[in-house]
């Protein structure tokens, strides 16, 4: 963007989304010295979330903001869906088999279908032993990131990173 910056003598149509942002809170149109001013518009309609998730990433965010991840925009969400959970476990192996017991309740008894449900993981290196983990427990899973890959096989639960999953 900085470069960018330098090269450009008139106006320029740019578009961000600093509410996707996972590891600086500020404006990369800011850090690059980009000024955003004259015809300037925010949309503050969030398309990717549920109002659900949306209302607990706000709570993330008013807890977060004595570390300057207040972010930008207050956006609005408007579709429903489920109330997000959160399960706590003593150590990564319980974890792990509460997360195989969560699964076989999605995918056996509500009867949600494999390629609606994506486990994330923090990091690559993580992928493959969770891969294993759910084929040992008898789930089919597949790496979003590997080819061939296509969002159109929805017999396979998702495996994806929480960086790789943002968007």
């Amino acid at each position: 963007l900085a470069i960018l910056r330098e090269l450009t003598r008139g106006g320029i149509v740019m578009a961000g989304d600093t509410d996707q942002s996972l590891h600086n809170p500020t404006s990369p149109f800011g850090r690059a010295g980009l000024s955003m001013r004259g015809n300037t518009h925010v949309l503050r309609t969030n398309f990717r979330n549920t109002a659900q998730i949306h209302a607990l990433a706000e709570r993330f965010r008013e807890r977060s903001a004595h570390l300057g991840w207040e972010g930008e925009s207050r956006p609005f969400a408007f579709r429903e869906g489920p109330a997000p959970e959160l399960y706590m476990a003593a150590d990564a192996e319980e974890a792990r088999a509460l997360l195989v017991d969560k699964l076989r309740l999605f995918l056996g008894t509500a009867g949600y279908e494999p390629g609606n449900v994506c486990v994330l993981v923090p990091r690559n290196l993580e992928i493959p032993s969770m891969l294993e983990r759910l084929a040992a427990a008898g789930c089919e899973a597949v790496d979003i990131t590997e080819d061939p890959f296509s969002f159109h096989d929805s017999d396979r639960v998702r495996i994806s990173t929480l960086h790789s999953s943002k968007g």
